[in-house]
């Protein structure tokens, strides 16, 4: 009975094939520092922040963190999944996470992606439906930690430019928020025409 033709082609090409090596995946463990490329081994992490630092630290610009299969939660609704303060260009990939004051917290930088990400279920901050929501206290970040006015999914904090895309965090807050803010919005054109 003849070879089959196909293993040998293929023993003859193989020299000339790449293929592209898998990605090796780092179990994630509390207070994790991100200083390069990462891609977190999927499974579900259960870490709190009490000390409001980030269970995964952005140490370095120019870094991707995958989260592709993972759900980190937090119990006591303090804290941020990931904290990235002082960086450029960083890119978070994927994930679930709740459980804390925000699940993401950016501050001092830009050129950041979230993409893919699953961030509801985190603390609720108190809405008033009222122009001091946002217009008194966005400009004081100690005060809105202060007075509880921070919370949920996002938070940017002196962000020159951020992509969330393909990204949720689900809250009945958000809808009166876009509705205020729509109002604010209407109110401005017409004081400025």
């Amino acid at each position: 009975m003849p070879r089959p033709a196909l293993p040998l082609l293929l023993a003859a090409l193989a020299p000339t094939l790449s293929v592209p090596a898998l990605a090796q995946c780092t179990t994630l463990t509390d207070d994790m520092l991100i200083t390069q490329d990462t891609v977190i081994c999927p499974g579900t992490y259960a870490f709190d922040d009490p000390t409001e630092d980030g269970v995964i630290r952005i140490g370095a610009s120019d870094v991707t963190l995958t989260l592709t299969g993972v759900t980190l939660q937090g119990s006591q609704m303090t804290g941020y999944g990931i904290l990235c303060d002082g960086y450029h260009d960083v890119e978070i990939v994927g994930g679930t996470i709740s459980g804390y004051r925000s699940a993401i917290l950016m501050k001092n930088g830009g050129g950041h992606r979230i993409a893919g990400a699953l961030l509801s279920g985190n603390r609720k901050r108190p809405v008033t439906n009222g122009p001091g929501d946002f217009l008194a206290v966005w400009p004081d970040w100690a005060g809105q930690l202060a007075n509880d006015q921070i919370g949920n999914g996002i938070v940017l904090v002196g962000i020159s430019t951020a992509v969330i895309e393909r990204s949720v965090a689900a809250n009945p807050n958000i809808l009166r928020l876009a509705a205020m803010l729509l109002g604010l919005l209407v109110r401005l054109v017409q004081y400025l025409c």
